[in-house]
């Protein structure tokens, strides 16, 4: 394993100043580190002539970090680096490369960059070594480039390109960012530093200070880094070696691919492959009808007494409520007419009766809705300078019917008090069990039978089985709880709408297949063709998310059906307006009045809150030993200041009277909103990256809340 890390300018350029590296050899006493040295921008002795003094003397004077401790630190210039020990370690010796943001450190020890060719136009292409220039050679050409492909914000693809001119076996490369490998164990962004304490690993220095003069300190900053690095790619993958999952640490790019991995081990094929003659244009339903998570502001700009509250797992549990395995590991899938049994469904639906677990399997189907002032998602042009279309849950009128999943015509139905005329509705139905499917063991010895259990609730059910086992040692309760969370979380919903869109070379354009709401499919010119994930069947996505919407729906019904309020909704959440006393609130535009006759809100009591949740215990699919009690949990006691949708802050009063963002235990401060805004603090990896966010939220509630005069932050 070759392991490093660079330190860079902090202008525009960020280009390399100096780096560390570790070269590691895997040994039954686990890695061990057999050489390391210092990397040096080629043009250092000259622009930074002190620096590179410092590097040398340090170099010469300090031992490596050998575990043998023998040896010299090499110091290597950029050049020197890539030719006598990156290309021979990662290359020709195929050792598995780590860092942290990987894709950026390697990107500082190429020499340019340039953008690739064909279907590789998106990535870029880093040349490593100069050529021959006086016999016209812009580059090595028996050297290979690296191909970085950036995906999102947490995931890189990294390879090596066949070199041009090269008769050996070519060899892709085996590159570990491990930023992203613990994304996608904890679901969470993290920065070094706070990885390194989520993982229990001896963290950064301190001290670092980018762009500062080069110095002892400085080094020694930059090979904790690596040693950090090290370290936590050494914990990550303990973690995710527990989960017992046929995946090696450079395959896993998401939490998907933890999912998708869980059901190759219990023998799942992919619907697509095992279904050649599946009815596409049902996919193409699901699709139009496939929104994402509710979130709204209902109460702006007053501040609230609240009762935080969210669903258990939502996904999870609307996955185990649908009875979706069985579609899962269906041998075929049928479309059911089920019109007439829906019209008399809608007809006769109550609150009560959605608490009713049988009702849920019945809505696993699509109903083609002429919307009539029906409250429905639907994607629009909501503001008319822009061209972009939102999504949101509201009043529609349309004069072409529209389908929808079955969840989202019976919250329909609860919140408007009557039906939306549907046209007609089918049900997909799973017919037989395939053969091949494999029990897995789950983390702590749990054995789930795949052809009669739903993985992703015994993942639910085990996790909290683990997290309540205090015999477990707690690094090892932590990484196995986690990774079934986010396993669980993106085998029940993720996966199932991975489309992947490619973007045509040249602004070229692509004849593509499109199957849509429309009887028939149709073809078009696109310059994104999409070609769906390995496990792909929108349907399922499409559905889950409309029950997690009726589920706040439903939730929505028992908060007013007591005369009560709410001030955001977000997905699986809900701020109910509540306090000890319950009582009337000045709230303008509210639909009471107060004393004085102004617009007021009425609050509920934490014991009417407490009623509700109990009401959702008769929804927990779960074992009840392992998941007792409600699905909807009790997350914290605030206020709420809203602004919009996703824009919020959950806060108490300190004792001068000062709003404080409530503890990290929820998310109190949304940083939708601030995408104007640049992180004062991104230089500092010390920081935790949600410092500023607070900084600012609580800056704007003392001005805006408490009327006080606060210290501009900086």
């Amino acid at each position: 394993m070759l392991a490093f890390d660079v330190e860079t300018r902090v202008d525009h350029t960020q280009a390399l100043r100096f780096g560390n590296w570790q070269y590691c050899r895997l040994t039954t006493r686990g890695w061990q580190c057999v050489d390391e040295g210092r990397i040096y921008d080629d043009a250092l002795p000259t622009s930074e002539p002190e620096g590179f003094s410092v590097l040398r003397r340090y170099a010469e004077s300090r031992r490596p970090a050998t575990d043998s401790g023998k040896g010299r630190i090499r110091l290597l210039s950029r050049d020197e680096f890539v030719r006598d020990v990156f290309l021979p370690a990662a290359y020709e010796g195929r050792a598995r490369v780590v860092g942290f943001n990987l894709a950026f450190d390697l990107s500082r020890v190429a020499l340019r960059a340039t953008t690739g060719r064909g279907r590789n136009h998106e990535s870029f292409a880093f040349v490593l070594r100069d050529g021959n220039r006086a016999k016209g050679y812009s580059e090595y050409m028996q050297v290979p480039r690296l191909r970085i492909t950036h995906a999102d914000a947490h995931r890189n693809d990294i390879v090596f390109t066949k070199p041009y001119d090269s008769k050996q076996p070519h060899w892709s490369g085996d590159f570990v960012d491990v930023h992203t490998l613990v994304h996608a164990l904890t679901g969470k962004g993290h920065s070094l530093a706070s990885a390194c304490e989520a993982f229990g690993v001896e963290g950064k220095d301190e001290s670092g200070d980018h762009g500062r003069p080069i110095d002892a300190d400085y080094i020694d900053y930059c090979r904790q880094d690596v040693a950090a690095t090290r370290g936590l790619y050494v914990e990550a993958v303990k973690r995710l070696d527990s989960l017992g999952l046929p995946v090696t640490p450079p395959e896993v790019k998401s939490a998907a691919t933890l999912a998708k991995r869980t059901l190759e081990a219990l023998g799942v094929e992919p619907i697509a492959k095992r279904m050649p003659d599946l009815d596409l244009h049902g996919f193409g339903i699901a699709m139009t009808a496939f929104y994402g998570g509710r979130a709204e502001c209902r109460i702006r700009h007053v501040p609230v007494p609240v009762r935080l509250v969210d669903f258990t797992s939502t996904y999870p549990t609307l996955f185990a409520l649908l009875r979706m395995w069985g579609l899962v590991i269906a041998e075929r899938w049928e479309q059911v007419d089920c019109t007439e049994e829906i019209w008399g469904l809608l007809e006769a639906i109550t609150v009560d009766d959605c608490f009713d677990p049988d009702l849920w399997p019945r809505l696993v189907g699509f109903a083609l809705v002429a919307p009539d002032d029906d409250v429905l998602p639907v994607r629009a042009q909501y503001d008319p300078n822009r061209p972009a279309f939102g999504i949101g849950v509201n009043h529609l009128t349309s004069a072409e019917p529209l389908w929808y999943p079955l969840p989202d015509v019976i919250a329909s139905t609860l919140i408007t008090g009557r039906p939306p005329r549907i046209l007609k509705a089918f049900r997909v139905h799973p017919d037989g069990v395939v053969d091949g499917l494999t029990p897995l063991t789950l983390p702590g010895g749990h054995v789930v039978d795949s052809a009669v259990d739903d993985p992703w609730k015994a993942m639910v059910e085990q996790r909290q089985r683990i997290k309540a086992d205090k015999a477990l040692d707690p690094s090892i309760r932590t990484g196995q709880e986690k990774g079934l969370k986010v396993a669980s979380n993106s085998g029940a919903y993720g996966i199932w709408s991975e489309y992947n869109s490619n973007t045509e070379p040249g602004g070229k354009t692509a004849s593509t297949t499109i199957y849509d709401r429309h009887e028939q499919p149709w073809t078009d010119e696109v310059r994104a063709p999409e070609t769906p994930g390995k496990y792909c069947a929108p349907p399922i996505a499409a559905v889950v998310t409309s029950g997690a919407r009726l589920l706040l729906t439903l939730l929505e019904r028992c908060v007013t059906d007591l005369g009560g309020s709410w001030a955001m909704a977000d997905t699986d959440s809900m701020a109910i307006v509540a306090n000890e006393h319950g009582g009337l609130l000045d709230c303008p535009g509210g639909s009471d009045l107060s004393a004085d006759g102004d617009g007021a809100i009425r609050v509920l009591t934490y014991q009417q809150v407490k009623n509700i949740r109990h009401r959702f215990v008769a929804l927990n699919p779960y074992d009840h030993s392992a998941v007792p009690g409600s699905v909807l949990e009790h997350e914290a006691d605030a206020h709420c200041y809203a602004i919009a949708a996703k824009r919020y802050a959950l806060f108490t009063y300190d004792p001068d009277g000062v709003p404080r963002l409530v503890p990290n235990k929820v998310h109190a401060a949304c940083s939708h909103g601030l995408g104007h805004a640049l992180n004062p603090y991104a230089h500092d990896k010390t920081i935790p990256r949600d410092r500023w966010v607070r900084e600012l939220w609580e800056y704007h509630l003392a001005r805006e809340v408490a009327g006080l005069d606060p210290e501009e932050p900086e």
